[in-house]
């Protein structure tokens, strides 16, 4: 269960809409678990602790949480201004993530700068919506769009919380009482024997579950013929000529088939209106298993902002609620069901090889299951191969430990041994012995995340000199940032560590830092080196540290005598 100021976290995340938050609850998750999945779906913090002198020569001290360096910067500059304060010192920056949000959200609204906010989620990929109200102005009505980050703060204005939690009432309240299927049928039943008059349509769409009851109820008992007859048959078309003759089987020989995502979008689009007519939709999906993998791109390709029908909407969610995922309600677009596949997927292809030969061997009969398996997430993986972990090892499963076998990675298997290995044995064997780096089977890391860490290493707080940036994955660069953050504070007072004292000794030769006497050089501490390094501005920290890499890399000058000019 969570605790009170992360259930009050997660009420404000809600009520901005964030999409991983929207059907957690605080009842159901534990307080570490709340801690890592807020860390996982929050962005990055920065903050400042500044210190000021006061006219009367007393001092003021006051936290700044900002989305960078520069903004908490900008707010301690007008904090001095605006009080005629003096600044002490330049403070140090600091980071911060998860649950550092409910102290963000505490300052006050008019001091945030909401566009910089609203681009700061989508740097970090979190679609938050947006809300339009009518305000009354005079004789005519003015339309205002707001961010809904604007309701996490707690001086949010009182009237759009108010006009944001009633609009999303009535989008729960439209949700419980919408007309069923069964009552549609009945009302056209009833029309058609002439037992009830027909509707105008705009009234038909309108009408709520409690609307159609009564209407029922009203005519049910109404003899046949009553009223003049509507009939809701289907009209014959005369066949017609193919409208999509460019898919054949043919179109296979030699290419990729549309993948089970791409499919799935085709699907939405025919039944929505927007690739093919009511009249041709139905030759449509009978060709769309003949639709190549690059015919498939050329068709969504202009189409992603278009809306994602109901099906393909309750397939996200279904999607979501087998691979334990927390954003369903941020399907809205073609686009966004793109991205949910994408973003979510595995990459693990050794698992993957483990569950296409379970599919083949009959074990898993799910309707298209093969291609089902390359959008799998993690948790669907792990949940499928611990089901059937005790059948034997299929081809693909076998040809991976071989090759490890081929390699050196592992010794020889008895011929007994390896005809009865299985699935959960195999793949024991696979993930504690193969030489395949994981980073080629999970997802890169972002580019934000890549940023955020050179901005660490250039503040002397973590060494990235054992790390490959370009194929860091998404997963080990979260732990690099966390740990990172989690250890900022371990022991500031413990000796600067030697990537700090090699920025500091670059800045000293460029003259960008004083020099340092010989005796606290030698006791320097952290939390003094990055003082020292955080006084000198970002951009001429990266200039100097570039110059000082391109001189460690030019080649040695030639120690020859230059020869004498003519004299």
């Amino acid at each position: 269960m969570m605790t009170p100021e992360q259930t009050q976290l997660l009420n404000k995340l809600q009520l901005i809409g964030h999409p991983a938050v929207a059907d957690v609850s605080p009842l159901t998750m534990s307080q570490e678990e709340a801690c890592d999945f807020f860390k996982q779906n929050l962005p990055i913090l920065e903050y400042q602790t500044a210190v000021a002198i006061k006219p009367n020569r007393e001092t003021e001290e006051k936290v700044f949480w900002g989305m960078n360096e520069y903004d908490c910067k900008k707010q301690i500059d007008r904090w001095i201004d605006e009080n005629g304060y003096t600044l002490d010192h330049r403070p140090n920056p600091y980071f911060g993530s998860g649950e550092d949000w409910l102290k963000y959200f505490k300052q006050p609204i008019s001091q945030v700068n909401l566009k910089s906010l609203e681009k700061h989620f989508d740097e970090w990929e979190i679609k938050i919506p947006k809300e339009t109200r009518e305000i009354p102005d005079g004789d005519k009505v003015r339309k205002e769009t707001f961010s809904r980050l604007e309701l996490g703060f707690d001086d949010v204005d009182p009237a759009k919380l108010e006009f944001a939690v009633e609009k999303q009432k009535a989008r729960e309240y439209a949700e419980l009482h919408r007309i069923t299927p069964e009552q549609r049928v009945e009302i056209k039943a009833l029309q058609a024997a002439g037992k009830a008059p027909a509707i105008d349509r705009s009234e038909y769409l309108k009408m709520d579950r409690h609307a159609a009851e009564e209407y029922l109820s009203k005519y049910r008992d109404t003899p046949e013929n009553t009223f003049e007859s509507v009939s809701y048959e289907k009209k014959k078309t005369p066949a017609k000529t193919e409208a999509f003759p460019e898919y054949r089987p043919a179109n296979l020989i030699g290419k990729q088939p549309a993948d089970y995502l791409q499919r799935s979008i085709l699907r939405d689009l025919a039944e929505e209106g927007h690739i093919a007519t009511p009249e041709t939709k139905k030759e449509f999906l009978d060709k769309i298993q003949y639709i190549t993998k690059e015919q498939a791109a050329k068709l969504i390709e202009g189409r992603e902002d278009l809306p994602a029908g109901a099906r393909l909407i309750e397939q996200c969610r279904a999607y979501c609620r087998f691979g334990q995922i927390y954003n369903s309600r941020d399907v809205n677009t073609i686009a966004d069901v793109q991205k949910l596949y994408q973003t979510n997927r595995s990459y693990d292809f050794d698992k993957k090889a483990a569950l296409r030969d379970l599919v083949d061997d009959g074990f898993i009969t799910s309707p298209d299951a093969q291609a089902k398996i390359e959008f799998l997430t993690e948790k669907q993986e792990d949940l499928l191969l611990d089901r059937y972990g005790d059948e034997l090892a299929g081809p693909r499963v076998r040809a991976k430990i071989m090759d490890l076998v081929s390699d050196g990675a592992i010794g020889g298997l008895e011929d007994e041994h390896f005809q009865s290995l299985s699935v959960r044995d195999a793949m024991h064997i696979i993930s504690q012995n193969s030489e395949i780096s994981r980073s080629k089977n999970e997802r890169p890391a972002s580019g934000k995340q890549k940023e955020l860490l050179q901005k660490m290493e250039q503040r002397g707080q973590i060494d990235l000199s054992k790390v490959n940036m370009e194929t860091l994955s998404a997963r080990k660069a979260h732990e690099l940032i966390d740990a990172n953050i989690r250890n900022q504070f371990g022991n500031l007072n413990g000796p600067a560590t030697e990537k700090q004292r090699q920025m500091i000794r670059a800045l000293v030769r460029a003259g960008a830092a004083s020099t340092i006497p010989a005796s606290e050089w030698k006791s320097l501490t952290k939390q003094q080196a990055s003082a020292i390094i955080s006084a000198v501005p970002e951009e001429k920290r990266k200039e100097i540290m570039a110059n000082r890499a391109a001189e460690r890399t030019a080649p040695p000058a030639s120690r020859k005598a230059p020869e004498r000019g003519i004299e």
